[in-house]
């Protein structure tokens, strides 16, 4: 189950909730590369008290802009499970909290189809 709470986003980005459902919150913001990704990530940890690890990244792709992909850090990545683990206490709990960001193109086709790219909306 989610706790979500729209003041705990990032307040140096703007922000809009496109849908909401019981494991999956999409929305939408004004990030517009990957270091600004990252800067998001660090900011919503900060203020949900929750550690983000980079997973995995496209810095420059055909469709999008960048993407990248965070996972918290009590995830099973990059980790000895949890049984395996001899030496002392594992932070892997297999949180499969995510979060994933994707830039989208600022092409004319794609502000065409897409309202959100529109400059006018952030």
């Amino acid at each position: 189950m989610s706790v979500f709470e729209e003041e705990k986003l990032p307040s140096s980005f703007l922000h809009e909730v496109v849908s909401k459902s019981q494991d999956t919150i999409v929305l939408r913001s004004n990030v517009r590369n990957l270091e600004e990704c990252g800067k998001w990530a660090l900011e919503f940890g900060d203020a949900t008290k929750t550690e983000w690890n980079s997973r995995s990244s496209n810095p420059n792709g055909e469709r999008f802009v960048c993407w990248k992909k965070f996972v918290c850090h009590h995830s099973g990545f990059m980790k000895v499970s949890a049984d395996a683990n001899k030496r002392s206490f594992s932070k892997n709990s297999n949180c499969n909290a995510t979060i994933n960001i994707k830039v989208k193109l600022d092409t004319a086709t794609s502000r065409r189809k897409d309202s959100f790219i529109q400059v006018s909306k952030f």
